[in-house]
């Protein structure tokens, strides 16, 4: 039976498919505005593009696409401080798209823009314009595969479109993600990183707050390309984001004011542990500049070659003498490869609409560069495209004008994103989910297993279970998801049979119990539109414990275990005190078709409980016996993270080699900084039996 639970922390919903772009309401609009960037209202910047608040958020409110967003956040997208609203509720529903996840288990280094690409990836925004023609007809038959970005009903005429522009239909990937917000492809698109062998992995770093279907892309594309994907704690934009091969990594300051909530050592341990970041040159954040995007005023050409802005004399006096403090600044700059850089200053034109021009918002891919050039600069053409031709002479200069779209925050390189060269396959096991939102403080406090009861919960046909590192973990149901009853179970998980086809009641009419660990209360009623009853879950305040005789949270221990009973422990995973798991109520898999549960013995060790089989014809998969296709399925008893698994990852390990070798890769951040929580002991699995016998239906193993 699929039972939603009623938690202080809900968790997600199926997931939901179709419709068309989100897009914002009708109604009078400003002909101008003041854009203010984030964090700073006391820099306006004058913009022709018209901008406003929706006045509802609702679906019936976003039919039809007013304007195009730009590359900023508009001032009433700015999250409002402990304020959550329909975005948050989305992205909590879906942590299958959002939630938090462990870096990589192996060293990595950072995608170079002028590396070798395979790919190129875009979202026009319906048909396509004028702007991305010009993009479109630069790289054709220059790169093997271009992936562009459509929703229902778009596919066919985009194709026709596209073909006609000189594409191979061969190299032509059109992807229906479902829903999108906007065409910046390069800040909400997926970062790569490159392992020691070459394979290539994607980064998914938080995109804006009202952006929620553009932030799911990156998740999306890695699903459907067969690729590991990894979602950070931090909101970051590609736009901001220029590096080399070697671990040399350059950004404006906006990475550390989009983030105030974390620490610059913690960010920077993020960005060496996902993207392989070694060495952080960060630039101040110009004034007038809504993005706050480095793209916006600097190009890194190849290891040793930046071109970087520069405004003539009596204009912008203020961005101007920021910029040649950072040219300074980049003089100094030893790359982790040993080199120094040389700088080449271009044109930045100016004019009295405040508008952003740049010509270092270019993209570079294989033997071409495309250039922004704009009508009313024509005189600051030629030196523009000089300075590409000093900085790389073997490069293919196209230039296409961004009249259209510069007011709305950037050119060629913000509405693309590349893929470099390599395997896009996947290198390691999917990681493990360190927490269910997208900010992985939301779970602080929570865990074990972010405020989930011992026994899970149901939400439609999602599964979340405590998972073998200590946070939720969620997997989509086959067929369904529903409370087991047997006595070797009594939680919910993935099923198939009777189950699936009609509920019974989990509990009787009033009654009420406490979860395994002590941690919950419940109480029976009916949560869902099934006629069945059942156990409607909530935690208890902290220092508080359920007493099973009341139901109740209350200040007391849990009482001692009855002595005639005891739960059947396999013996050969105890030796001394060494614990055989990390989270006591976490669920491994024990072998391809069964589950074991952590426990904690009489001596207080952490242990492992008997194999618990799934259903038949049920594999286990990250510690829940669920149905998947055999090159999914675990290979050998104890794989996919299972106990005692050889690839359970070490995120605590320094990869002094790696770093010695230019991967740039040093993990702090991990299992071992987790906390434990206190072992109840095998009194949980004895009070079960004990109240199994008085008839009151409890749940044995979980969190």
């Amino acid at each position: 039976m699929s039972s939603k639970l009623v938690l202080a922390a809900a968790l997600v919903a199926s997931f939901q498919t179709g419709c068309d772009n989100l897009s914002y309401p009708p109604g009078p609009l400003p002909s101008t505005h003041q854009q203010s960037p984030l964090f700073d209202p006391a820099r306006p910047m004058p913009h022709p593009a018209p901008g406003a608040p929706p006045s509802s958020a609702s679906e019936a409110d976003m039919a039809l696409p007013e304007y195009t967003l730009p590359a900023w956040e508009e001032p009433w997208e700015l999250a409002r401080p402990g304020k959550a609203d329909q975005h948050d509720d989305y992205r909590e529903e879906h942590p299958e798209l959002y939630s938090v996840t462990a870096p990589p288990v192996v060293p990595v280094r950072p995608l170079a823009e002028y590396e070798p690409s395979q790919a190129v990836m875009m979202r026009p925004s319906g048909s396509i314009g004028s702007f991305h023609r010009g993009i479109i007809e630069g790289l054709a038959g220059r790169v093997d595969r271009l992936v562009v970005f459509h929703t229902p009903g778009q596919a066919e005429d985009m194709k026709d479109e596209i073909l006609d522009l000189g594409v191979d239909e061969a190299a032509l990937e059109m992807l229906n993600v479902e829903k999108t917000d906007s065409i910046w492809t390069r800040d909400y698109g997926p970062i790569s990183h490159v392992t020691q062998d070459g394979s290539i992995g994607f980064v998914d770093f938080r995109y804006y707050k009202n952006r929620m279907y553009d932030d799911a892309i990156p998740t999306k594309l890695a699903n459907a390309w067969g690729t590991n994907v990894f979602r950070v704690s931090m909101s970051y934009e590609g736009g901001n984001f220029m590096a080399d091969p070697h671990g040399t990594c350059y950004m404006t300051e906006k990475i550390y004011k989009q983030n105030a909530g974390h620490d610059k050592e913690q960010i920077d341990s993020w960005m060496a542990q996902y993207l392989g970041c070694s060495q952080m040159v960060v630039a101040p954040w110009p004034k007038g500049l809504g993005t706050g995007h480095i793209d916006m005023f600097a190009k890194l050409m190849n290891d040793g070659t930046v071109l970087l802005g520069n405004y003539a004399d009596g204009v912008q006096s203020e961005n101007g003498k920021m910029l040649n403090d950072f040219a300074d600044k980049l003089a100094s700059v030893v790359t982790e490869s040993g080199k120094s850089l040389k700088i080449i200053r271009l044109p930045l034109p100016w004019d009295e609409t405040g508008v952003w021009y740049t010509y270092t918002n270019s993209l570079i891919v294989n033997d071409v560069v495309l250039v922004p050039v704009f009508s009313s600069f024509e005189d600051m053409e030629d030196e523009a495209i000089a300075a590409y031709e000093n900085a790389r002479p073997d490069l293919d200069i196209v230039t296409v004008n961004a009249d259209g779209i510069i007011p709305s925050g950037g050119a060629m390189h913000c509405v693309t994103m590349t893929v470099p060269d390599g395997p896009v396959e996947k290198y390691q096991d999917d990681p493990p989910q360190l927490c269910k939102y997208n900010e992985i403080s939301k779970c602080e406090g929570l865990s074990p297993c972010g405020g989930l009861p011992f026994e899970g919960e149901c939400d439609g046909d999602l599964l979340s279970y405590c998972g073998a590192d200590g946070y939720p973990h969620a997997q989509s149901c086959p067929e369904c998801c529903a409370f087991n009853p047997a006595p070797d179970k009594v939680w919910y998980e993935c099923t198939n049979g009777p189950l699936c086809t009609s509920c019974a009641d989990e509990c009787a009419a009033g009654e009420t119990g406490c979860s395994a660990l002590f941690s919950h209360t419940w109480a029976c009623g009916k949560t869902d539109a099934d006629p069945c009853l059942e156990r409607a879950y909530a935690p208890c305040a902290a220092g508080l414990a359920c007493n099973p005789e009341s139901g109740t949270c209350e200040p007391q221990s849990a009482p001692d275990p009855a002595p005639e009973s005891s739960p059947e422990i396999d013996s050969d995973v105890r030796s001394g005190c060494d614990a055989a798991c990390s989270f006591q109520g976490s669920r491994v898999c024990a072998s391809e078709d069964s589950v074991a549960v952590c426990l904690a013995d009489d001596a207080g060790c952490l242990t492992l409980s008997a194999p618990i089989p799934c259903e038949p014809g049920m594999v286990c998969f990250d510690g829940a016996c669920s149905r998947f296709p055999p090159e999914l399925a675990p290979d050998a008893p104890g794989s996919d993270l299972g106990p005692g698994a050889d690839s359970w990852p070490d995120y605590i390990s320094d990869y002094d080699e790696a770093e010695a070798s230019g991967a740039g890769c040093s993990c702090s951040v991990g299992l071992s900084s987790m906390k434990t929580p206190s072992p109840l002991g095998l009194l949980l699995y004895l009070i079960i039996l004990v109240l199994k016998r008085e008839g009151r239906r409890t749940q044995v193993c979980g969190s």
